[in-house]
């Protein structure tokens, strides 16, 4: 009804009259059908935003002792005491590893839920792709028990001094100039972090010790409309046992871990979804396959050169 209509016709709108009882019936079925649909959507996107916000709440509220423990950890590991006592238990080095995934399990409920709420944004800077390489490995080697042998470009990882800070030489190597155009990317510096971290915490859990984890960059060019184009392809190759076929097609979906791990932690299922949105977001692309001739998979994403 339109209190504020002219006419009858358009204060009742649409209306259809039948004088035959089972027409009349299958209408106000219909109806009623179409009125609960709106009932149950109504609710349902009510506890959906409540479930966004208790989602937003908990994360921000986990983040702040998250830090604190990962903060606190690591000056006692720089402590050469507390690193003599604790030598043979490796308390601290669990406490530390445990509290690392906390945090960034914390911070992938609110990657989820910026992107599902389409308020993921980029903060796209210059700077150069191999640079940051090193210093991914550094900080994934640190969190995992174990070591690997992991090759960058087919050169060993190289040992960066430092806690958690990088070495001069491999600050230079992180600014773009014309020597360097070729692999100058202009992205959100910290999110391709993200990503490189998610792949190569991925190749870890599936492989064993010793094994090797090579992390390779490729320029490709290609010729677009007699313009020159160049994109750089990221690829993480591991000796584990590959992927599941089962879960091939839906591996960067959310909460896709049917996989199983060598340290039998399959995770939370998140890191490659939102891998793939980040990657996406640069307009880039991202991939998996299973090594053809080796055992092993690779996952590989690709960015434009600037």
């Amino acid at each position: 009804m339109k209190p504020e209509a002219e006419s009858f016709e358009e204060a009742v709108g649409f209306a259809i009259y039948s004088n035959n009882k089972r027409s009349a019936d299958l209408y106000r079925w219909m109806f009623e059908l179409l009125w609960n649909e709106r009932t149950l959507n109504e609710e349902s996107s009510k506890t959906y935003n409540m479930q966004q916000e208790f989602v937003n709440i908990a994360a921000h509220e986990l983040r702040s002792p998250a830090q604190s423990i990962v903060g606190y950890t690591e000056l006692l590991l720089a402590d050469p005491r507390y690193i003599e006592i604790d030598k043979n238990e490796g308390f601290l080095e669990a406490v530390y590893r445990n509290s690392i995934r906390l945090g960034r399990l914390t911070k992938d409920f609110l990657d989820i839920s910026r992107i599902e709420n389409q308020t993921f944004r980029l903060h796209t800077e210059r700077f150069h792709l191999n640079g940051i390489i090193p210093l991914v490995v550094h900080d994934t080697q640190r969190q995992h028990a174990g070591t690997r042998r992991i090759l960058i470009n087919g050169n060993r990882a190289r040992t960066i001094s430092g806690s958690y800070k990088l070495s001069p030489s491999i600050e230079e190597e992180e600014r773009c100039n014309d020597k360097d155009s070729d692999i100058c990317v202009e992205a959100d510096r910290e999110r391709i972090i993200q990503v490189l971290t998610n792949l190569l915490d991925n190749a870890f859990k599936f492989t064993k010790e010793k094994d090797t984890i090579s992390i390779i960059t490729q320029v490709l060019e290609s010729e677009d409309n007699n313009n020159n184009q160049k994109e750089v392809i990221v690829s993480v190759r591991d000796t584990g046992p590959g992927i599941d076929h089962e879960v091939m097609q839906s591996l960067f979906t959310k909460f896709c871990t049917k996989s199983m791990s060598i340290t039998k932690n399959t995770g939370t299922g998140l890191g490659l979804y939102i891998s793939k949105s980040i990657i996406e977001a640069h307009g880039g692309r991202i991939w998996a396959e299973n090594n053809t001739h080796d055992k092993g998979a690779t996952f590989a994403f690709s960015l434009s050169i600037v």
